[in-house]
């Protein structure tokens, strides 16, 4: 389950104002010796993805298996903290 918070969504709509909405990626960018990061991209859905529509837009997050989502997941969270605001999962 994705949620995004009325403030990341306020940005997005700010962002795609006047211009076609397309996916928005939600991924894990890489790990340096802060910890994971993670990253938003303008995409196309794919065909392994999950998508959540939230709002105009789709977020779309790559399809991982059971225990790799909940690495994954744990990790979004772990993010999430440095973003109070934007995202939560």
């Amino acid at each position: 389950m994705l949620k995004v918070t009325a403030t990341a969504q306020k940005e997005f709509d700010n962002y795609f104002k006047g211009k076609e909405i397309k996916p928005v990626r939600i991924f894990l960018a890489n790990q340096g010796c802060g910890g994971p990061s993670i990253g938003l991209a303008v995409d196309e859905l794919k065909e392994d993805d999950m998508s959540y529509d939230i709002g105009d837009i789709k977020y779309v997050i790559v399809y991982i298996s059971h225990l790799n989502h909940i690495f994954f997941e744990l990790t979004i969270l772990y993010i999430v903290s440095w973003f109070k605001g934007y995202i939560d999962i």
